[in-house]
């Protein structure tokens, strides 16, 4: 009798320990298949945000795993964007007004010349653009039936090097010799958006391949915890 108390004893035993090995290697899988997700997320997104043509960083889109680590039954990825008011603006699409009066954007040609944020505090670059220059160094072209109205550089010169320079007036206010109207700024009262990005169909792909993913991944932990891995 007491041998058969022993046997169920170990039986059991074994059982719990085989119930704890698949368990952990489930959870295991599970871990293995969320981190698949989160790649495979990420470069959804990027891959769409590099496809519509938009000049920004793919690296802006960025995935974080809940929890951070350990095994889970219920893990959750979170994708976001370090850049969500232009990434909203380009999967909507629309028309944005200036909320005052105009709205600076940069000229293509001279947006690389513009000057360069640095500190910690945030400036857009139309405010360093009258701290660099000065007020009384810039004008404003109006708006005719063929373009926007234009923020320019009224003394400015391009430099060997291809940048852009400000030069003193003479002592009568006119412009130095060497000295052009160099415009920076488009001023624009509203932007006609159109699409150009489809976040909805990259998390539709997302959710789609997701369960796959993770049971695949289940599968190989359970195998490798059968094989003794």
């Amino acid at each position: 009798m007491a041998d058969a108390f022993a046997f169920r004893l170990a039986l059991q035993g074994d059982f719990q320990a085989w119930q704890a090995g698949k368990e952990k290697a489930f959870l295991r899988g599970i871990r293995d298949g969320i981190e698949d997700v989160e790649a495979f997320g990420k470069k959804t997104l990027r891959d769409a945000l590099v496809d519509s043509g938009l000049k920004l960083n793919p690296k802006t889109w960025q995935a974080e795993i809940y929890p951070k680590s350990g095994l889970a039954w219920e893990p959750v990825v979170f994708f976001h964007t370090k850049a969500p008011k232009i990434i909203a603006a380009f999967d909507e699409g629309g028309e944005i007004r200036a909320k005052d009066g105009y709205m600076a954007v940069p000229l293509p040609y001279y947006q690389h010349l513009l000057p360069r944020q640095r500190g910690r505090f945030s400036k857009s670059k139309i405010e360093l653009t009258y701290e660099k220059y000065g007020e009384e160094n810039l004008v404003v072209l109006p708006e005719t039936a063929d373009r926007p109205a234009i923020l320019a550089l009224e003394t400015g010169a391009i430099t060997r090097t291809g940048g852009i320079s400000k030069r003193k007036r003479t002592k009568t206010g006119k412009r130095a010799k060497g000295t052009a109207l160099i415009p920076l700024f488009y001023l624009l009262r509203k932007v006609d958006l159109k699409q150009r990005i489809d976040i909805d169909k990259a998390f539709a792909e997302i959710e789609r391949v997701a369960p796959a993913r993770i049971q695949a991944a289940v599968t190989r932990r359970l195998q490798m915890e059968e094989q003794g891995n």
